[in-house]
């Protein structure tokens, strides 16, 4: 085999091999019952051996990881002063690859007593939403 030809499969299966950053975006969701408003934070943590054993468990406790191979959706429910408020987080695989075509994309929909007060994009590969807080006895 030539060594032109070995250095073309070398290089064919890097290309193909999935390669994950040492961070992995995340978003949560957090009832501030002193405040009396719901924050919505998006943020990164490192990316452990053990994260997706652990992803179910930071689900339990308002903690999404911002990726996925397939769609999929989270939902958050709190009860806040007497009203309802239903976060929902929509997860799309990437779609390229690069800087930002790497990236899943995540779409949030935030309900007060039924009527949204959100729906936009969360995070996209290029950016997204830091932070968004919820103050229900206001409906901001």
């Amino acid at each position: 085999m030539s060594t032109q030809l070995v250095l073309s499969t070398v290089g064919c299966l890097l290309a193909a091999a999935t390669l994950l950053a040492e961070d992995a975006p995340y978003a949560e969701c957090r009832y501030m019952r002193a405040a009396g408003q719901v924050q919505i934070t998006v943020g990164f943590m490192d990316r452990t051996a053990d994260l997706d054993s652990r992803t179910a468990a930071l689900e339990r406790n308002g903690i999404i990881v911002l990726e996925t191979s397939t769609p999929r959706t989270f939902t958050h429910t709190d009860r806040v002063g007497g009203h309802d408020l239903v976060t929902t987080i929509s997860l799309q695989p990437p779609v390229g690859h690069g800087e930002g075509g790497a990236a899943s994309f995540a779409d949030i929909r935030v309900l007060l007593d039924g009527t949204a007060l959100v729906d936009a994009p969360l995070s996209r590969g290029w950016g997204g939403i830091d932070r968004i807080v919820i103050n229900p006895a206001r409906r901001l």
